[in-house]
C-alpha cells in the first residue's frame, strides 16, 4: 500500500497494527510504554497527524519503540521529513534540531545487532539521508553547527553517520575468512 503527500509517494508498512510487545519486547522499559502510549493503536495517517502536532515532543518516540513499531511507523518520520518547510527560526531558538534527534531515532535501530525488523528499510533511509542532506536548509539554521546537551553537533554529521552505520549492516564483513 502507498500514501502520496507533498507529491511523494512513501511504501506503507504491513497493515496489521504492531502489537504491544512490538513497542516493548523488553518487558516494560519505560521509554518504550511512552512510545506506545503516544502511537499504539494509531494507523499511519492517525500517526502522521498526531506525529504533525508535536514534532519536537514525539520525535524520540521513535527511538525508543522496538524494531517491529518502528518498521511500522517510519512512514510517518517519511512524511514529515519529506514535507518540512525550510526553517524561519534563529538559531539561538534552537537547542537539538528535530532533524538531528531523528537520525539519532532511526540510528538506534541499526545500532548492535538483531536489527533483521529494520532492516528492510535500509535503502528507504538513504534515500531520506540524501534528502536530508541535499537540503540542509530546510534542517538546521544556516547549516552551522549547532550546540546543545550533547556538545557540538550537526544535522549533516548526524545524517552521515545514520547512512554508515545502515551501510556497515548492509555488507557486514567477513568473518569467514573466504575473503582472502
Amino acid at each position: 500500500m502507498t500514501s502520496n503527500n507533498s507529491n511523494t509517494t512513501f511504501q506503507m508498512a504491513d497493515e496489521t497494527l504492531p502489537t504491544y510487545g512490538d513497542f516493548d519486547p523488553w518487558n516494560g522499559h519505560p521509554d518504550a510504554l511512552w512510545a506506545h502510549g503516544i502511537f499504539g493503536g494509531l494507523t499511519i495517517p492517525e500517526a502522521i497527524q498526531k506525529y504533525r502536532e508535536r514534532p519536537d515532543v514525539y520525535q524520540e518516540a521513535f527511538m525508543f519503540m522496538g524494531d517491529k513499531a518502528f518498521a511500522y511507523y517510519f512512514p510517518v518520520l517519511e512524511d514529515f521529513v519529506y514535507s518540512c518547510p525550510d526553517l524561519t527560526c534563529e538559531k539561538e531558538d534552537w537547542e537539538d534540531p528535530c532533524a538531528w534527534i531523528l537520525a539519532h531515532g532511526i540510528k538506534a535501530h541499526f545500532d548492535g545487532s538483531g536489527h533483521q525488523a529494520v532492516q528492510h528499510l535500509a535503502e528507504r533511509i538513504i534515500e531520506l539521508a540524501r534528502f536530508v542532506q541535499n537540503n540542509l536548509h530546510r534542517f538546521e539554521p544556516d547549516s552551522l553547527d549547532v550546540y546543545g546537551v550533547h556538545g557540538p553537533h550537526s544535522v549533516s554529521d548526524a545524517w552521515a553517520e545514520l547512512v554508515e552505520t545502515v551501510q556497515s549492516h548492509q555488507n557486514p564483513p567477513s568473518i569467514s575468512g573466504d575473503d582472502k
